[in-house]
């Protein structure tokens, strides 16, 4: 994330350690579960995120499952659930656990499915391929690592608030 360009007072350490989620359509509780969970490990605050892509002509799906369906039914799949209507959005749940309370941050990244294309994003963002933000025409593997970016990304718009309530309580 980019705490250090928003906020350079505060230092974040990457918890590189995978904490299972449990089982649910509602990506909040996935999120506070895992907030719980790594609290658990490190007894220190933690910030964590999850992310989800949900179709508009499905209810909640695949939410939070969407790795799974990325997995299970790979691009074509995806590409033959949408081609009705590849309408989209990505919702980023970002949560902070201090032990006792959890507050959660959410932005929404709406936009549309499509064939993909060649990019430089890493391969462990497989949805970047495949994912054009509202208002670009670009996917968002094609606008990794530039300045249009920022624009589109829903982890900055859910840092951003994060840090405005952490840094005024």
């Amino acid at each position: 994330m980019y705490v250090s360009k928003y906020a350079p007072q505060i230092e974040l350490k990457q918890f590189d350690e995978d904490v299972p989620e449990i089982q649910t359509l509602n990506q909040e509780l996935i999120a506070i579960d895992k907030a719980k969970k790594a609290w658990g490990k490190i007894k220190k605050p933690v910030l964590v995120d999850d992310l989800g892509i949900y179709f508009e002509q499905y209810d909640n799906f695949p939410g939070a499952l969407a790795k799974f369906v990325y997995t299970g039914i790979g691009v074509k799949g995806i590409l033959k659930l949408v081609e009705k209507n590849n309408k989209a959005y990505r919702k980023l749940m970002l949560v902070y656990f201090d032990g006792t309370h959890s507050k959660t941050f959410e932005a929404v990244c709406p936009g549309k499915i499509v064939p993909p294309r060649k990019s430089k994003s890493p391969s462990s963002f497989p949805w970047n391929a495949i994912f054009i933000p509202d208002g670009s025409n670009k996917t968002s593997a094609e606008i990794y690592g530039t300045s249009e970016e920022e624009k589109y990304n829903h982890r900055t718009q859910a840092l951003k608030n994060f840090l405005k309530w952490f840094l005024q309580k």
